[in-house]
């Protein structure tokens, strides 16, 4: 069965063809006999079948680009025409014409979009409220107005409204207040960074859906084979014919099945959580993208070579090929005293390079002054990720640890130098990478070299062909010429012919000895065919290479579904009491001699100890009870 470019399938039965007759007809597609032996030269004549009236398969030669058609749609071109559709949004404005104070502020809320357990325990003051505010209000605009997407803008809106409904800052006072502008202001920014991200993933999940054809011209050619051969006179002579150089294969689902019958399922269930997310009862997806996402280094990457180059890279990591030399890790340092945050970073290769304390007035500046070579708002996209050997400002708040900021980073140390720390999260380094692609350029240099070694083989046999058969061809005229001249002189020159006879045999002989020639040469193009399979079969495992890379991108994307809640809830639990108890300084100090500090373990104290805690402090208990409902609500994520 064959299937055209116009979706019309045809029954092809086994018979006969007469490629001569071919060449006399209207299934020959080229501008005459010279331009034939051109393309034959250049083996770029391909056998090819069309569907005819009442289904008939008629037989053409054509060249490739009118065998094949129009180019296909790939997933390459269709993501570059999304991306040109989606240009990306650069985030990293130019911050050198800003005051020092501006700076300081956007600074604070960039790094408190980075660390959200370290925003928990910043605040805005007035004049800073109105920098962030200023700031995010023009970059929320410019990128409102970059959207040229309906759905997009509309979805970033809904972001935006839903983090204002959230934080409420304006209905707060004093200290919350301005602990809420900071959250409100990171968050936003934030918001930026995940909607670009998004954009990209749509434009890689859409990509992922395969587009049908551009049928071409009448008739619709389904090429099946090569042809070699030559030309003598208006006679063509085939040599050979090959069913893999000028082929297009159906991808049927039969096809499909055979191949991947056993991961289907498990990948089709892999791409809907990615491309298909759950939304909430608003209809609002908070939870994609899993990951930020470096859209500028993606769009400079997805290329074709450098996609192809990457995959097999990492494929070949992945499987033990070539094993990693260093890692990427997340240390869990949450409510570890000094120095237990200390052993943790360093049992990972990190160092501390300063410590600082979350009430400290001066915890930017401190950081801007520890950081070497660092821009605040790359951090947002690093998702808190650290490498072996970089440097970290640990923030400590009444001596537990509470996050960590980078403030340098290292050359990177030997991934066995110690054993990893628990709670380490393992990424491959650019390192690995780039050792990675200096050996598959070097291998892909060998396979060009053996490709081009073969295409001269291929080009002498053609060339020793056409002189041995234009040999063949002088040495039968010869021959033909002294028979018509025995005949004339048949009758008087008896003994002549019986000498054209012998001579007649050494011709045979020489016929015999070129076809032997002709034999081996042909042994050659065999090898050469063998050589080419080979080569197949390596393109093939590189494929198989490239799927069990995107299933491992799967799961590392899986281990992060959780993490934008996780943010949420751990900014409302980790919130200072000071964020419910407001001006109750008295009932806030009884409560940190009790050992709480923040909304969580407010919200979660029981009567007895509140009441002590409200005697203590000289507060009317239903005054106590009531902050603590409001700290209850608060955890919930409900307005008060």
């Amino acid at each position: 069965m064959i299937l055209d470019r116009g979706g019309m399938l045809g029954d092809v039965r086994a018979q006969t063809v007469e490629l001569n007759e071919i060449l006399r007809g209207d299934s020959f597609h080229f501008d005459g006999v010279e331009a034939f032996q051109r393309a034959l030269r250049q083996r770029d004549v391909c056998l090819a079948l069309s569907i005819g009236e009442g289904g008939v398969i008629l037989t053409h030669l054509a060249p490739r680009s009118r065998a094949f058609g129009p180019s296909d749609p790939t997933f390459m071109s269709v993501l570059a025409q999304c991306r040109q559709t989606r240009p990306p949004f650069d985030i990293k404005d130019d911050l050198t014409s800003r005051s020092e104070a501006e700076r300081a502020t956007l600074d604070k809320v960039f790094y408190g979009a980075a660390y959200s357990r370290m925003a928990a325990t910043q605040r805005l003051n007035s004049r800073e409220q109105q920098i962030a505010r200023a700031y995010n209000n023009d970059l929320v605009k410019r990128y409102r107005s970059h959207l040229n997407d309906e759905a997009e803008a509309a979805q970033f809106d809904r972001k935006i409204a839903e983090i204002d409904e959230q934080i409420r800052p304006e209905e707060a006072d004093g200290e919350v207040r301005e602990t809420r502008f900071m959250m409100r202001e990171a968050l936003v920014y934030r918001a930026v960074q995940e909607t670009e991200a998004e954009r990209l993933r749509r434009c890689l999940c859409d990509a992922l859906i395969p587009r049908c054809p551009e049928p071409g011209e009448r008739p619709y050619l389904v090429p099946i084979a090569c042809v070699e051969g030559s030309m003598e006179g208006n006679t063509f002579f085939l040599s050979d014919i090959c069913v893999w150089c000028c082929r297009k294969q159906a991808m049927s689902w039969r096809m499909v099945q055979y191949y991947i019958s056993e991961t289907r399922d498990r990948i089709a269930g892999q791409l809907r959580e990615l491309c298909c997310p759950e939304e909430d009862a608003g209809g609002v997806d908070f939870q994609r993208p899993n990951d930020f996402v470096a859209v500028a280094e993606l769009d400079r990457r997805l290329t074709p070579e450098r996609v192809w180059r990457d995959v097999e890279r990492g494929a070949r990591i992945l499987t033990g090929r070539n094993p990693p030399s260093d890692y990427a890790v997340q240390p869990d340092i949450g409510n570890l005293g000094l120095d237990q945050a200390r052993a943790e970073l360093a049992g990972n290769g990190i160092e501390v390079a300063e410590t600082i304390d979350a009430g400290d007035a001066d915890v930017i500046a401190k950081i801007r002054g520890a950081t070497v070579g660092l821009d605040a708002r790359d951090l947002v996209a690093d998702r808190g990720e650290l490498m072996p050997g970089d440097k970290v400002a640990l923030i400590m708040q009444e001596g537990v640890a509470i996050d960590y900021v980078k403030v340098e980073t290292g050359g990177g140390k030997f991934i066995f130098e110690r054993p990893a720390a628990r709670g380490a999260d393992v990424n491959l380094s650019e390192e690995v990478l780039a050792q990675a692609i200096a050996l598959d350029e070097r291998l892909s240099g060998r396979i060009s070299e053996a490709e081009t070694a073969a295409s001269d083989l291929d080009s002498e046999w053609s060339a020793a062909s056409a002189r041995r058969n234009a040999e063949l061809a002088a040495l039968t005229a010869e021959a033909e010429r002294g028979l018509d001249a025995v005949r004339t002189e048949h009758a008087a020159l008896s003994g002549q012919v019986e000498a054209l006879r012998g001579e007649l045999q050494l011709l045979e002989s020489g016929r015999q000895t070129a076809q032997t020639q002709n034999e081996a040469a042909r042994a050659d193009l065999r090898q050469i065919e063998a050589d080419r399979q080979t080569a197949l079969t390596q393109i093939g495992t590189a494929r198989a290479d490239l799927a069990a890379f995107e299933r491992e991108q799967r799961v590392l994307l899986d281990q992060t579904a959780q993490e934008r809640d996780t943010i949420l809830t751990s900014l409302r639990r980790e919130m200072p009491v000071s964020a419910v108890a407001g001006e109750e300084t008295n009932f806030i100090a009884a409560l940190t001699r009790s050992g709480v500090t923040n909304v969580a373990g407010f919200a979660e104290m029981s009567d007895t100890q509140l009441r002590e805690v409200a005697g203590r402090a000289g507060l009317n208990l239903n005054t106590a009870r009531r902050l603590q409902r409001e700290a209850a609500v608060m955890l919930e994520g409900r307005p008060r």
